[in-house]
């Protein structure tokens, strides 16, 4: 398997850019998504570790 720079050393300079780019954006949009509430959380449900849900319960 080829490592993330062998990859990006076998691109053309524009497409390098591009990939750059997008990595790039794609980080900024996991940061502001990581920061959007999920509907449970909306709807004030506790989502707990395994994998049950409790409406307005702190999880035991």
């Amino acid at each position: 398997m080829r490592t993330t720079q062998e990859i990006l050393d076998a691109m053309s300079p524009e497409l390098q850019k591009n990939a750059i780019k997008a990595v790039n954006d794609s980080h900024m949009f996991s940061t502001t998504l990581a920061q959007v509430p999920s509907p449970s959380v909306l709807n004030g449900v506790v989502e707990c570790a395994d994998d049950s849900a409790h409406r307005n319960e702190a999880c035991a």
